[in-house]
């Protein structure tokens, strides 16, 4: 290679570092923000606002394994999408929890056949049922229902594992109840 080429390369490299260098150290230690974090009462969402402006962004997303249990014990005010696999199911949607109450909307599929399944827990009651029926199943006691029955009709048992990744949500209270076009019985099928 003549010399020529050589210094074109050379120049193109210092270049390149010189470019690097200045766009990765924009920050000077100096001008590092100092981060606080406070809780909105009315959503109970985290924000975060840097240098004492008046800008605010969100916590980052939450990312776990847990359960319905779980995501009421944060007691925070989330949107979760979430993924359970079984060797026969597998069932994937949002989760919704807000002081204490549930929403699941979840499509549950078995073999080849997938079906649309809702869950409210307002506290009181656990609704279930499957999107476009007229009749679902309301369970007394929400979080002391029978897990297997609560999963033979497509929902997910408070107490069972699943993968989430969860961000703050600001609640609304019309996703906790149950729909009126929906008769509810307390019989379980299986």
């Amino acid at each position: 290679m003549s010399k020529n080429t050589w210094f074109i390369i050379l120049a193109i490299a210092i270049v390149g570092i010189g470019a690097w260098y200045f766009t990765s150290s924009s920050t000077s230690p100096a001008q590092t923000a100092q981060t606080a974090t406070t809780t909105d009462e009315q959503t109970g969402t985290d924000t975060t606002a840097t240098n004492g402006s008046n800008s605010t962004i969100p916590v980052p997303e939450t990312v776990g394994v847990g359960s319905i249990k779980d995501l009421l014990a944060m007691n925070k005010y989330l949107s979760c999408s979430i993924n359970l696999v079984t060797a026969t199911t597998k069932r994937s949607g949002t989760i919704y929890v807000a002081a204490g109450l549930m929403r699941a909307d979840l499509f549950s599929t078995t073999g080849n056949k997938t079906k649309s399944v809702s869950m409210i827990d307002n506290g009181t009651s656990l609704y279930l049922w499957t999107n476009g029926a007229s009749q679902g199943i309301q369970l007394p006691e929400p979080l002391g229902a029978s897990g297997s029955n609560i999963a033979l009709n497509g929902g997910i048992d408070p107490a069972t594992a699943f993968s989430y990744v969860c961000h703050p949500w600001k609640a609304d209270v019309d996703f906790f109840i149950a729909p009126q076009t929906i008769t509810f019985s307390t019989s379980l099928k299986g």
